[in-house]
């Protein structure tokens, strides 16, 4: 099970209070049967308190947290959301992430050498208790922490299977490019399914040998000109290339295409769409969604007969949605804009950390004397009161 970084687990907290119950009822035991040795028992409660004072030290962890308050001004989701963050030289560059209100990680990334901080997260309601617009930044201090992969993206690049998936769709790989595009759908009472949304897949003109990467916010599959960028808990993908790329698609009906006037942005969106993508009739389970090219298109044709779209531009995003082309209006114009940030004041959580816990109980006697500094005695001597 994979652990989070900074989180407090109250089942650890839990067990460390029975551990020391324990204890405390182990000494108290000792003290009934030790009445007339008042020196020793003072000594004994004196070791006691070191001894406990020690093992706290050991599990404890202190997590800094500071709230982070996100605009939206216009009301999106998948949002790429930036913070500046400078860490001093103490904190654990691999603890750096961001949570929602309830605790829970949201896959982040940290930047080191520009010291900025990204995550995806969608900004849609920002009512009630817990608003979608309120996050934490979370960071532990001289803690020597791995790197974090998050869950929702897999990365796969097997002998025959090679291919990046989230939890809602997948884009499998050959050496002409994205040989097939899926949407993964949810029925509630069965298995997820592959929806195909492609028909020959989605071809760059100069492809081959690729490979790939896994980071914690993105999973790549890198062309010598082209990447794909496939961003974590999303139905959003980015393509990087100085080449054309030529989408084949299955069976949509309509399309609309809508660009920005802007003259320094020039966002254009096309939208293929043929209803949701999730239907509970048996023949809306086949049709077949939207699929939305959204970005600075220098040069693009749509052809809805064909069901092909052909681009060329620097980089594009392409998103996955359920509905008509109205569900991916937010899309298009956050895709230019980052949203801004006010950080607020930071607080601190001491806890016990539950990796801590796992790791000093698995060491052995001779072990976690060394670690409490006392490996010149016996424990017996203080749990039971004779040697």
């Amino acid at each position: 099970m994979s652990i989070r970084k900074g989180q407090i687990q109250i089942g650890s907290i839990l067990a460390l209070v029975i551990f020391i119950s324990a204890v405390v009822l182990t000494f108290m035991v000792v003290q009934s049967e030790l009445m007339p040795k008042k020196p020793f028992e003072s000594s004994l409660k004196a070791e006691a308190k070191n001894i406990y004072e020690k093992i706290e030290g050991s599990l404890s962890v202190t997590i800094y947290k500071t709230p982070v308050f996100v605009d939206n001004p216009v009301n999106v989701n998948d949002t790429l959301i930036i913070i500046s963050f400078t860490p001093s030289q103490e904190i654990d560059i691999n603890s750096i992430s961001i949570t929602d209100v309830d605790g829970s990680p949201i896959p982040s990334e940290f930047d080191n050498g520009t010291n900025t901080l990204r995550w995806y997260s969608d900004l849609r309601n920002t009512t009630g208790a817990n608003p979608p617009n309120t996050f934490y930044l979370t960071y532990l201090k001289s803690t020597d922490l791995p790197a974090y992969i998050y869950e929702g993206l897999d990365v796969i690049n097997g002998t025959t299977d090679k291919y990046i998936s989230t939890d809602d769709i997948i884009l499998y790989f050959d050496t002409g490019g994205i040989k097939e595009l899926s949407y993964i759908y949810h029925p509630s009472t069965s298995a997820p399914q592959e929806k195909v949304l492609t028909d020959a897949g989605i071809s760059f003109s100069i492809a081959g040998l690729f490979n790939f990467t896994n980071g914690s916010l993105e999973g790549k599959a890198i062309y010598g000109n082209t990447t794909v960028r496939v961003v974590a808990n999303s139905t959003k993908f980015f393509i990087d290339t100085n080449e054309t790329v030529t989408f084949d698609l299955k069976n949509f009906n309509d399309f609309y295409i809508e660009s920005n006037n802007d003259p320094v942005n020039n966002i254009t969106i096309i939208d293929f769409y043929n209803g949701p993508l999730v239907d509970p009739s048996a023949s809306g389970l086949e049709r077949r969604g939207a699929i939305a090219i959204i970005g600075n298109l220098t040069d693009y044709t749509a052809d809805i007969i064909a069901d092909t779209i052909t681009v060329n531009a620097s980089t594009f995003e392409v998103y996955i949605h359920k509905g008509d082309y109205t569900n991916a209006l937010s899309q298009y114009y956050s895709y230019n804009t980052t949203p801004e940030t006010l950080l607020g004041v930071t607080t601190t959580i001491t806890g016990v950390f539950e990796q801590n816990y796992f790791d000093l109980a698995s060491k052995t006697d001779d072990e976690l004397k060394e670690e409490l500094n006392i490996s010149g005695k016996s424990l017996l001597i203080y749990l039971k009161g004779s040697e």
